[in-house]
């Protein structure tokens, strides 16, 4: 699989958020954490790893308890900046600002843009 793993980890959440965009068009409801997992052949706790992470970076907000409580954050064109390490495998990764990974303080921090309908 080509790509750092932090940027595969990304467009894997990318992906959650592309389909769950067109389950909705096609149902005109969000689609459970199951069916998300079962679509993406995946448990739903990785699942929820990556409703976690659009949820950080203000694309979704889930509301804990409830059925179907996921709900899209549909900006215009929103563009979504994360930092990476810069650390080869290092999976850290901050929505928030140029953060460093404390385990790799001497690499500098890899910074990318997205749109939020990237693939």
């Amino acid at each position: 699989m080509a790509g750092r793993p932090q940027e595969r980890a990304t467009n894997k959440a990318l992906a959650v958020l592309e389909y769950m965009n067109a389950f909705f068009d096609k149902h005109g409801y969000q689609p459970t954490r199951r069916e998300l997992a079962t679509h993406f052949e995946t448990s739903t706790s990785v699942i929820d790893y990556r409703l976690q992470m659009l949820a950080s970076w203000d694309l979704i907000v889930i509301t804990w308890g409830e059925a179907r409580a996921i709900k899209i954050i549909k900006p215009e064109r929103r563009k979504i900046t994360v930092w990476l390490c810069g650390y080869p495998d290092c999976t850290y990764y901050s929505s928030v600002g140029s953060m460093r990974c404390s385990e790799h303080v001497d690499y500098e921090p890899i910074k990318r843009n997205f749109e939020e309908n990237e693939k």
